[in-house]
């Protein structure tokens, strides 16, 4: 499997990047602000680590399918991880926060016709992670 790696502008996004990539995508250390423009098909990892976001607002509606991790680690991020588990294929995600990392990692994968993103919710908000419990 190939990785695919892409930097782009600084303290952009992923604008121009490739619509879909065969193998890993890794975009880490690119000083990203947003994943605007990321992939919708990837054949392995997603590898958006040591940037700037601050949330995965709407990733479900960025990245289609994936087939692996999704790796976000040194990254200020601090809400809206729930639609990764409606990403197809996601296997698993590494961020920072290592209570949401272990609660949403519960749930993956997602099977079809399950419960997973709303006992998911729940979780994080009995945690007390309420901004992470949105899509």
């Amino acid at each position: 499997m190939s990785d695919t790696l892409y930097s782009g502008p600084l303290g952009g996004s992923l604008v121009g990047a490739p619509k879909s990539v065969p193998g890993n995508f890794i975009c880490a250390k690119s000083n990203l602000l947003s994943l605007d423009g990321c992939p919708e098909l990837i054949g392995g990892d997603f590898d958006c680590s040591f940037n700037q976001l601050a949330d995965l607002k709407d990733i479900q509606k960025q990245i289609k399918k994936m087939n692996g991790i999704f790796y976000a680690h040194d990254n200020p991020i601090s809400s809206h991880v729930l639609g990764l588990l409606l990403i197809e294929g996601c296997t698993g995600i590494r961020v920072d926060n290592r209570a949401v990392e272990r609660i949403v990692n519960r749930h993956l994968p997602t099977r079809p016709g399950t419960l997973d993103l709303y006992e998911c919710q729940i979780e994080l908000i009995e945690a007390y992670l309420e901004n992470y419990a949105n899509l």
